[in-house]
């Protein structure tokens, strides 16, 4: 079991670090796009609608999210609320793409060719309360390029 775990690390390792792709390897990423959100947790689901606007350095990007959401606590429903949120730190592969929004990571696949017109994935989100309660939540997202 032990060897097992650690090959899994040594994949997962492998994986989240990659290697170094060409200039002409990298696709386009960079602009406006929609995107949806659907996330899920034992207590409460949330849907998020919004934009946002990525800017690619390489194999880097970063980004400004501009959404509303709409969440219900079982089967009250809350408020809908508008809101923004930074990606610090994203990196795009070949046909891959992961980012990170607060306490949630995202990664997803991106349609093919240079400049995708999509992406598409799942999130998964872990939170430490100050209780040191642990808490999480998964979903799944999709974005769409709004213009060339």
């Amino acid at each position: 079991m032990k060897q097992t775990a650690l090959g899994a690390t040594a994949i997962l390792i492998s994986v989240a670090c990659g290697e170094s792709l060409s200039p002409d390897e990298i696709p386009d990423i960079d602009g406006v796009w929609t995107v949806t959100e659907s996330i899920e947790s034992i207590t409460n689901s949330c849907r998020f609608l919004g934009t946002v606007d990525i800017h690619q350095d390489g194999e880097h990007f970063s980004g400004q999210f501009s959404r509303t959401s709409q969440c219900s606590y079982g089967d009250i429903p809350g408020a809908a609320a508008t809101g923004s949120a930074s990606i610090a730190i994203g990196r795009v592969g070949r046909e891959t793409v992961d980012y990170r929004i607060g306490d949630c990571d995202y990664r997803g696949v991106l349609a093919s060719g240079e400049r995708p017109r999509q992406m598409t994935g799942s999130l998964i989100c872990t939170t430490i309360h100050g209780s040191g309660q642990l808490s999480s939540a998964s979903g799944i997202w999709q974005a769409d390029r709004v213009s060339d």
